[in-house]
């Protein structure tokens, strides 16, 4: 940034004023902008990051603990899940989990109740029974049945095989498809006496899941 200008003298050029720039302040006052300008970014990423962490912690802390509470819930403990004051969406959330976990618990209660009437009964009644599923591994077998069969071990027990072994000519595969109100009827001599065998299928979703 060279710059010269004559200075006449009685109309005689005499002098030659030169002034010369090296624009060290310039660029001194575009270092400062810079500078300035590079401190207030780093500023505010560093503003934002700040409360993009606690923004984001406001959101995944709540949903954390309500999936520790639905792995307590899965697990069986009902009881995990406080309610909470929050007029949000994780508050809703978390107070719409504690009223399934406190719905699941009254059906488990109900589900546990009806489970134990049955068992009950079958345990003590006086007729024989029996259930396998469809591989044919054993699933109850009331003391009756274990008496009237007059077995002690009954942890090798499968349907194909025990039927085949006292000779009711009859195979799992052949009853998938009864109907309920419809079982299929054997007569055998077991152990000196007469056992009449009365085979129905337990169905679920109108699908057979055993005998």
């Amino acid at each position: 940034m060279d710059y010269s200008v004559p200075l006449e003298v009685n109309g005689q050029i005499s002098y030659i004023l030169y002034v010369k720039d090296t624009k060290e302040e310039l660029t001194s006052i575009t270092h400062s902008v810079l500078v300035i300008i590079l401190q207030a970014l780093l500023l505010a990423v560093l503003i934002t990051f700040v409360i993009g962490y606690l923004l984001s912690r406001t959101i995944t802390v709540p949903i954390i603990n309500l999936t520790k509470r639905a792995e307590h819930l899965a697990a069986g403990d009902f009881e995990s899940i406080a309610p909470s004051a929050a007029n949000d969406e994780i508050g809703r959330l978390n107070n719409t989990f504690r009223h399934m976990a406190a719905t699941l618990h009254d059906s488990m209660e109900d589900v546990n109740a009806e489970k134990t009437k049955v068992e009950t009964i079958l345990q003590n009644m006086t007729d024989g029974s029996l259930a396998f599923n469809l591989d044919g591994s054993l699933l109850h077998i009331n003391p009756e049945a274990q008496h009237m069969i007059d077995r002690t071990y009954i942890a090798d027990l499968t349907f194909d095989s025990f039927f085949k072994e006292i000779n009711a000519d009859i195979a799992i595969g052949d009853l998938l498809y009864l109907q309920q109100d419809q079982p299929e009827e054997r007569q055998v001599q077991l152990n000196g006496r007469i056992l009449r065998l009365s085979f129905a299928a337990i169905t679920s979703d109108n699908r057979a899941a055993g005998i």
